[in-house]
C-alpha cells in the first residue's frame, strides 16, 4: 500500500496532536495560533500575509512572525486556508 505525501502529513499531524508535541512550539501555542488565524480570517477574509501575521501577533504577542508564517504553510498544505498569489490574499476554505 502506498501512502501519499499528503496522507503522511495528515498522519504525522494527528500523531502530534494526540501526543501534544510539536517541534519548537508547545501544543497550547499551536492551538492558540490556529484559533487566532481562523478568528482573523473569519472577520477579514482576503487579507495579505503581512496583515494576517500582524493581526495574529497582536492577539498573541509571544508568537514569532516566522512561526506564524510556517503555521500558515501547514494550514495551506492541509487545505484549511487558501492563498491567492496574485492578490496576496489569505482566506478560509
Amino acid at each position: 500500500m502506498k501512502i501519499t505525501r499528503k496522507q503522511l502529513k495528515k498522519i504525522i499531524k494527528e500523531a502530534i496532536n494526540e501526543v501534544g508535541i510539536a517541534p519548537g512550539v508547545p501544543q497550547s501555542l499551536m492551538s492558540k495560533m490556529y484559533e487566532a488565524v481562523i478568528e482573523v480570517l473569519e472577520g477579514r477574509p482576503g487579507m495579505s500575509g503581512a496583515e494576517l501575521v500582524d493581526s495574529v501577533n497582536q492577539i498573541h504577542r509571544d508568537l514569532d512572525a516566522e512561526a506564524i508564517y510556517d503555521f500558515l504553510d501547514v494550514l495551506l498544505d492541509d487545505g484549511e486556508v487558501t492563498f491567492d498569489v496574485e492578490n496576496d490574499a489569505w482566506s478560509l476554505v
